[in-house]
């Protein structure tokens, strides 16, 4: 079977400031993958190469065996959906900006949202949590229901591959639940394949098959986060002394640190 995603001798960035070099990934259908490192060391980049924001310079990204950026832009959109750092402000209502998530799927000269376009539309603000919201502004609710919204618009798209940049990043402990809660349910009950990005090491741990460690712009280490959270090889990425231990319901690893240390 095909990955569903691969990065391969994949290398890429912004002139000479900062370069992504040589890296290699494949990630399979229904799997979520968790990108970790320090800040700086490439994951929102990796994000934008993976989403065809910024093109490689050096080998080549490919979504279901195909290059990406000989996918055409409308076809890519319709599988591939992208839930970024950026914060939505527009004063528009949840649905109106869920809607916009049907694009892709317009047809020449459709102007307006179909039928279709609605039920689907709905479907996904009632897996997201926010359905009862669907005639309030975005600039009306707050941040974490803000965030359900944005992954609402991402499922209108239906696609085959989410791809999250630290969605959970500026949320309360209650609405990171309930992302991560979503974003499992989406992976076990429609074999939705995702890719986020993480700054918390133990949300990474709780949520992802497997994880990539970035360093500098390199692929450290890619594993489960068993083989990826050890004392050691955190040590050497962000150069502090922490201790891992099994969190007692999922068995998973967790990073827990100290100031006396």
């Amino acid at each position: 079977m095909k990955p569903m995603l691969e990065a391969i001798d994949l290398t890429c960035g912004y002139d000479k400031r900062f370069l992504l070099q040589s890296i290699n990934l494949s990630i399979s259908k229904g799997e979520a993958l968790g990108i970790i490192g320090p800040n700086g060391s490439g994951k929102t980049t990796l994000i934008k190469a993976l989403t065809r924001t910024i093109s490689p310079m050096k080998g080549s990204v490919l979504f279901e065996g195909k290059d990406i950026w000989k996918i055409s832009l409308k076809e890519f959109t319709k599988k591939v959906a992208v839930v970024s750092q950026e914060t939505h402000k527009v004063s528009m209502k949840i649905q109106d900006y869920v809607l916009l998530g049907r694009i892709p799927h317009y047809r020449s000269f459709q102007f307006f949202e179909t039928k279709r376009d609605l039920e689907v539309a709905l479907q996904a603000m009632k897996l997201a949590g926010v359905l009862h919201l669907k005639e309030r502004a975005l600039t009306e609710v707050s941040g974490g229901e803000r965030q359900l919204a944005l992954i609402a618009r991402a499922l209108a798209q239906e696609p085959r591959l989410l791809v999250l940049d630290e969605p959970v990043a500026h949320l309360d402990i209650g609405h990171q639940i309930r992302v991560l809660r979503l974003l499992n349910r989406l992976k076990d009950e429609m074999n939705l394949t995702v890719v986020i990005v993480f700054h918390e090491l133990n949300l990474a741990s709780e949520f992802c098959d497997r994880l990539l460690l970035l360093k500098e712009g390199k692929a450290l280490i890619t594993g489960t986060p068993q083989q990826v959270l050890t004392p050691q090889i955190l040590k050497e990425v962000y150069e502090v002394e922490v201790f891992v231990e099994r969190h007692p319901l999922s068995h998973k690893p967790y990073v827990l640190l100290s100031s006396q240390t």
